[in-house]
Order: C-alpha cells, then sequence, then structure tokens
C-alpha cells in the first residue's frame, strides 16, 4: 500500500501552546510564534498539534489561520510529518514532535 502524501502546512503557533514546556515559559503569553507542520491532512494536522500539546485545535481554526505552504524558514528542512515552531523570528524552527 502506497504511503499518502504529505501536505505542507504553516501557521497561527498560539494552538500549540504547551503548559509547562520550557520553551514556551521563556515566550511573553501574547506572542505568536509561527508553527509549521507536516501532516497527511487537516485532520491529521490536529491530531500532531493535540499529540505535542494535549489538545487539539478546532478545524476551523486551521481553516482560518493556517495556510498550505511550508514557508522559507522551512526551506532547508526535509519533508517528514512533525511539527516545528519558531519561537523567535531570529531562530530557525525548532522541532518538537
Amino acid at each position: 500500500m502506497a504511503e499518502r502524501p504529505l501536505r505542507l502546512w504553516n501557521g497561527d503557533g498560539l494552538c500549540c501552546r504547551k503548559g509547562g514546556d520550557p520553551l514556551w515559559r521563556a515566550l511573553p503569553f501574547n506572542a505568536s510564534p509561527q508553527a509549521y507542520a507536516a501532516a497527511h491532512s487537516r485532520a491529521d494536522l490536529a491530531r500532531l498539534i493535540a499529540a505535542y500539546c494535549g489538545k487539539g485545535p478546532a478545524m476551523t481554526h486551521l481553516r482560518e489561520h493556517w495556510a498550505e505552504a511550508w514557508g522559507e524558514a522551512m526551506a532547508e528542512v526535509p519533508h517528514e510529518r512533525g511539527l516545528w515552531i519558531q519561537f523567535d523570528p531570529t531562530l530557525a524552527p525548532t522541532r518538537v514532535l
């Protein structure tokens, strides 16, 4: 059976906020980091986010605040299923899942 193709996404990282994670503690509460993901579908994207932070975003949020594009910050990153967050726009995104 052939593996499903990956779709590349980027969007608002606030739906990925993970309480207790030191990466998030360093940010102000109202900071809005950029998130990137490679997933098989929008539903798979929601599952990735839920696996990382313990709660999944609403599909409406993903439709309205996430675009199907990889983004320049991810140009050198291989396409593999996962979740990355760019906590600082001057630094490369960090793989969190």
